[in-house]
């Protein structure tokens, strides 16, 4: 989610066919999801732009409101929540200190196997896609192997 909706992300959207919305499962990313749809539609008078996928980080399966936040967010933007949600993990925040990605600092940690299990989701989206993703989607095909651990290793984009 960006900080604000100006004219900063306005341009990024206007030079994007496609956005990753990333959320923490709260009651405010309600209103901020809402205020995001309304202001892609917006700009969507003007350029093609569609939302490819919503990541949900910060995850805790204990949430009481997980349920209504998710039929919320599904009521906004359906079928574009990942499966894979990258839960609360101490690992993020250790890596983060040191400077390493998730996957350096402790490659075993929940984060870093919902990271992993993230790409793959991301990656099986991307080649099953129909609507424009078409150059990724060659890329992908023509790798030797779709796994999180090769896109990791490829694309160094996966930093936390």
């Amino acid at each position: 989610m960006p900080p604000s909706l100006g004219w900063l992300t306005l341009s990024a959207f206007f030079a994007s066919q496609h956005s990753v919305i990333c959320a923490i499962p709260e009651a405010y990313i309600v209103i901020a999801l809402r205020r995001l749809k309304e202001f892609q539609e917006s700009i969507r008078q003007y350029h093609d732009i569609d939302v490819f996928g919503i990541v949900l980080s910060f995850w805790d399966e204990r949430g009481t409101v997980n349920q209504e936040l998710m039929e919320e967010i599904e009521d906004s933007f359906a079928g574009k929540i990942f499966e894979s949600k990258v839960r609360r993990d101490v690992a993020v925040s250790r890596s983060t200190l040191k400077g390493a990605t998730v996957f350096e600092f402790d490659d075993s940690s929940r984060a870093a196997q919902d990271y992993k299990n993230l790409t793959d989701e991301f990656v099986k989206r991307l080649c099953d896609s129909k609507d424009g993703i078409t150059p990724f989607k060659n890329l992908l095909v023509n790798s030797k192997e779709l796994s999180a651990q090769k896109v990791k290793e490829d694309v160094q984009v996966w930093r936390i």
